[in-house]
């Protein structure tokens, strides 16, 4: 037990070096990725004030991974879109009697929306529709901190906070993964690995009349540059450290189509 307990400081730092050098690495194509999903969804969610310093969706993000149990994910925002070193939000729900909470912190708060998981809480769509959504019941929400660029608590003596009823959707297309602590869509990069194989099956198998090679081994030279891991090379070989391969995509309008309906329209397993 002593060892392990001897080991833990180093493995807390290990993990620590490794979360920051996937950041610099990757982080930028997350967050084109994201921004493209945003740019197109200008009208959504409904966003709600905590004091106009930060604002947050009332309606849910449900999405699921293998058939699990959904997760409901909260959307947040700087509420004047300055630039906020950490937040804090304190969110309660009350079922059956007993009492839910959980504490989402998160840093570098700006204009682009942030998604975190309210995994501590649970959540279930009810029958009873409202006009916006699936209703999920009311939830507790207090902004308790609120650290400027400076330094300085905003919230210090105020007190923000607000009861709504939350309301769920689903992206029935659109993906997520969860990185450094966030949930980030990741669409545009999955367009971006789709174009690298269609450029493959265009080059190699599409235009066999102008290609010397047996058509067999360009089918095999397809497969293997279609493989997953080999688009996911292709694709981080331009987009590492600045994401400037997405960033092109972003800027040109070659984004997808995301399509969100209601949780009740999509089946999940609650």
């Amino acid at each position: 037990m002593s060892d392990i307990t001897d080991r833990s400081p180093v493995a807390r730092g290990l993990s620590q070096v490794a979360g920051w050098m996937t950041r610099q690495l990757f982080q930028s194509a997350y967050q084109h990725s994201n921004y493209a999903y945003w740019r197109q969804q200008q009208g959504s969610p409904r966003w709600q004030s905590l004091g106009d310093l930060v604002d947050f969706g009332v309606e849910l993000l449900a999405v699921t991974e293998h058939g699990a149990k959904p997760m409901y994910l909260l959307t947040v925002r700087s509420g004047s879109h300055a630039l906020l070193r950490r937040v804090k939000l304190k969110v309660k729900v009350k079922k059956r009697g007993q009492l839910y909470q959980q504490t989402v912190t998160i840093k570098q708060l700006d204009y682009m929306p942030v998604r975190k998981a309210l995994n501590r809480i649970p959540l279930r769509p009810k029958s009873l529709h409202s006009n916006n959504g699936v209703k999920l019941g009311d939830v507790y929400i207090k902004l308790v901190e609120a650290i400027d660029a400076d330094g300085d608590d905003l919230v210090m003596g105020r007190k923000f906070a607000t009861i709504f009823g939350a309301t769920c959707t689903t992206a029935a297309t659109s993906h997520y993964e969860l990185r450094w602590g966030q949930y980030w869509n990741v669409d545009q990069i999955n367009l971006a690995k789709q174009q690298i194989k269609g450029l493959w099956y265009r080059r190699l198998v599409q235009s066999a009349g102008q290609l010397w090679r047996p058509l067999r081994f360009r089918r095999l030279m397809y497969w293997l540059l279609s493989d997953p891991l080999s688009l996911s090379i292709a694709f981080w070989s331009t987009n590492l450290f600045t994401g400037s391969g997405i960033a092109d995509q972003v800027s040109s309008g070659r984004t997808p189509e995301p399509l969100i309906r209601s949780c009740a329209e999509v089946r999940l397993a609650v």
